[in-house]
């Protein structure tokens, strides 16, 4: 699925929503025609954000959710399919990479790149691999 195509019908949660990359990312998506969810720690600019996207024509629902904390990711989930029914597509614009995917992927020595073992082992967690196969 490629952000750029058309989004119409599609259902997309947001962690992170209020960073500068995720409201970018959401008012986009929304005028693509996706149904969003949103989460972050901020209930006012989650209200706000989902304002200016409901004034631009967009569909959008937020909930409370820490995009560092794997529980609250998993409410965040559990809240997309309560509403939608489904999800087509989690993003996570506000969480920092955890130290062991780092050392795993060896960022930060230099010019290293992450190997296909790691990758592999990254997305290949059951819940990824169940929203990649969507």
């Amino acid at each position: 699925m490629l952000l750029n195509s058309d989004m119409h019908g599609k259902v997309v949660a947001i962690a992170g929503a209020c960073s500068p990359a995720g409201a970018c990312t959401a008012r986009s998506l929304a005028t693509k025609g996706a149904m969003l969810m949103l989460g972050d720690q901020s209930l006012s600019e989650l209200h706000a954000l989902v304002a200016r996207i409901a004034e631009e024509g967009g569909c959008a629902q937020y909930r409370a959710a820490d995009p560092a904390r794997q529980a609250s990711i998993d409410m965040l989930v559990d809240h997309t399919l309560d509403a939608y029914g489904r999800i087509d597509l989690l993003l996570n614009l506000g969480a920092e990479l955890g130290q062991p995917l780092v050392e795993r992927a060896g960022i930060g020595r230099g010019r290293a790149r992450p190997s296909a073992q790691s990758t592999t082992n990254t997305m290949d967690s059951p819940p990824r691999r169940r929203l990649l196969q969507s």
